[in-house]
């Protein structure tokens, strides 16, 4: 009468599995990072594309996007959206691209997007109004960002000049922008484009400037001004909002 025997992996099998998952896992983690890598870079292509676009704008219309005074004469019923008259997508032109204007109606940090698609100039259609689920919402009324869940946004910043604002595409406040990248993933967009400096609030010589964000966790960088410096220390996503100065 034959036993059979139920044997089990041996020592050198498990250390086989073992490695292969090891191997599986690190090819995984190498992926995610490559893929990381490639949207950040496409923070900075983005920024050049939309940066040209705003520049052949006012050299066309001799103005800004969302700022424009007489946008309704290019553009008529188009520039109105679903809950203005075509005079509501007008700015106010005092060279600001601002959340709200003194008309009342145009908000023009979203006019300013749907402007440049109907001048052919960016692609993609927007509303030019607040989302119906939000403030921001990422290909509705503002372009969608590299980074996965974040969006383009222009910015007015207190010391007179506009900037565009890397944000989350499911925004709800106009004042404050929400942190998207870890402190280290800005500094890296910061040193490529600029001096690698993230408190300089947008003086003359400084381009990428960033911020805690509104709802962060206030880890971004510690100093201010020329003595700031990023917490590369800190490895979450909620670490910065990156902002884009442009010229006047």
């Amino acid at each position: 009468m034959q036993i059979k025997t139920n044997t089990g992996f041996t020592l050198l099998e498990l250390s086989i599995v073992i490695v292969i998952i090891g191997l599986i896992v690190a090819g995984i983690s190498a992926g995610q990072s490559l893929v990381r890598q490639a949207s950040l870079r496409g923070i900075a292509s983005d920024f050049s594309q939309y940066k040209v676009a705003l520049n052949s704008f006012k050299l066309q219309y001799d103005a800004w996007p969302g700022d424009m005074v007489n946008a309704s004469d290019y553009w008529g019923a188009a520039c109105g959206g679903a809950s203005a008259a075509p005079t509501g997508c007008n700015g106010n032109g005092n060279k600001l691209i601002q959340a709200s204007v003194s008309n009342g109606v145009a908000i023009e940090e979203f006019r300013a997007w749907q402007h440049l698609a109907l001048a052919g100039l960016t692609s993609g259609t927007y509303t030019g109004e607040i989302s119906s689920g939000g403030l921001f919402n990422g290909g509705e009324n503002v372009p969608r960002g590299s980074i996965p869940n974040s969006a383009w946004s222009f910015r007015y910043a207190s010391s007179n000049h506009n900037s565009f604002t890397l944000t989350s595409d499911s925004e709800t406040t106009s004042t404050s922008f929400d942190p998207i990248l870890t402190p280290a993933e800005s500094y890296a967009v910061d040193v490529k484009l600029d001096n690698g400096i993230p408190n300089m609030t947008f003086s003359p010589q400084d381009l990428v400037s960033a911020s805690n964000g509104f709802g962060g966790a206030g880890n971004c960088y510690t100093g201010s001004g020329l003595s700031s410096v990023y917490n590369l220390s800190y490895t979450e996503t909620d670490g910065c909002a990156i902002h884009f100065r442009l010229p006047k």
